[in-house]
């Protein structure tokens, strides 16, 4: 993991996250086509209705990470609905023995606006968060069945810190809690600012900077500034595994 970035993390991050979509798009109709090739003959089956169902919802999901991941750092509020258009395009293309519709609705209740929720604090806070709801519909022969389901991905960032005067440097100490949907969850880039005379700077190894990774989804951040400046903001940019953005603001008090 890398923790202070570069330019070239912020320039190369739609190309990357345009991959991953295209990835997860393939990976995701590969897993519906293979299970149509080991369905059993009996496609009433519930097994096989179970774990069709499981393979729509886990590439749905997929589909929901990638969009957000690009709108986290592009802003294109109209991504998601593009990308599960596509989706709901391969979904129905893959099933051939009758139909299998797919319709979607991002959601739009509040908070969130087109499936999106991005809520950037300074107040040491910050979500990044995708949310629709689905309805698959599989007809053919005596079937007939229709699944409703929501599918939801978020990523959270809690940050605190203080700072102190030390031997005529401020030292800052920096405490980074990062969640999922799920859980705790790890980060793949960690980039920490600080405001100093009216811009923000990053911190770097000339800040001797220090990280501590718990292991947990906890970071511990130590950096030093000079001359003192008492109480000192800072901004923390954080991706996780799955390359979604989230960011938080916070003012680190004197102690």
């Amino acid at each position: 993991m890398r923790y202070s970035c570069k330019n070239e993390k912020w320039n190369s991050g739609q190309v990357l996250v345009v991959a991953a979509l295209v990835v997860a798009l393939v990976i995701c109709s590969t897993t519906a086509y293979v299970y149509e090739l080991t369905r059993p003959t009996n496609v009433t089956h519930p097994s096989f209705l179970n774990e069709f169902v499981l393979a729509i919802k886990h590439g749905t999901k997929n589909v929901l990470v990638s969009s957000l991941a690009n709108f986290s750092i592009s802003n294109q509020s109209n991504i998601l609905t593009t990308n599960l258009e596509e989706w709901r395009t391969i979904i129905e293309r893959q099933y051939i023995f009758g139909k299998c519709l797919l319709s979607f609705s991002p959601s739009d209740a509040s908070p969130y606006v087109n499936g999106f929720w991005r809520n950037w604090t300074t107040d040491g806070y910050g979500v990044s968060s995708a949310s629709a709801n689905f309805s698959l519909n599989i007809q053919g022969g005596k079937l007939n069945a229709t699944f409703a389901y929501e599918s939801v991905v978020t990523l959270t960032l809690a940050v605190n810190g203080t700072s102190q005067s030390l031997r005529g440097q401020t030292q800052v100490n920096v405490t980074l809690v990062l969640q999922n949907e799920e859980s705790y969850t790890l980060a793949r880039n960690i980039t920490l600012y600080y405001w100093n005379g009216g811009v923000w700077t990053l911190v770097d190894d000339s800040n001797n900077l220090t990280v501590t990774d718990y292991g947990n989804g906890t970071y511990r951040l130590t950096f030093t500034t000079m001359p003192p400046l008492g109480n000192v903001e800072v901004s923390a940019r954080v991706f996780d595994e799955r390359e979604i953005l989230v960011v938080a603001n916070v003012t680190c008090s004197s102690i």
